[in-house]
């Protein structure tokens, strides 16, 4: 049986009636980076990929989370890249997993 694409989220409603967007944090990495052009000519990939990416609102690859992150130059050292990259990358932050106990 297909499973069913994950849904986008929704747009909140705020008390004017008016719709405000979630976030895209491909959107915002690619404007820090310096813009479509200079990462399609440092990653090396292609504009069709942006705009996949930008739509989907993250990236499937490793490699290419990390490559942005370090692009987009955010905060002072490797944590904020990290960061970055699993934000990119659709890996919510949060608690981690709870650890399980041995018997």
């Amino acid at each position: 049986m297909p499973r069913a694409a994950p849904a986008r989220p929704r747009a909140r409603r705020r008390r004017d009636g008016r719709h405000r967007l979630p976030r895209n944090a491909v959107i915002d990495a690619l404007a820090a980076a310096g813009g479509p052009s200079r990462v399609v000519a440092e990653l090396g990939v292609s504009l069709a990929t942006l705009a996949r990416w930008r739509k989907a609102g993250m990236i499937h690859t490793a490699a290419d989370a990390l490559g942005l992150a370090a692009l987009a130059r955010v905060g002072a050292g490797a944590t904020a890249q990290l960061l970055l990259a699993r934000e990119l990358a659709g890996i919510r932050p949060g608690p981690a997993r709870p650890r399980t106990r041995k018997r």
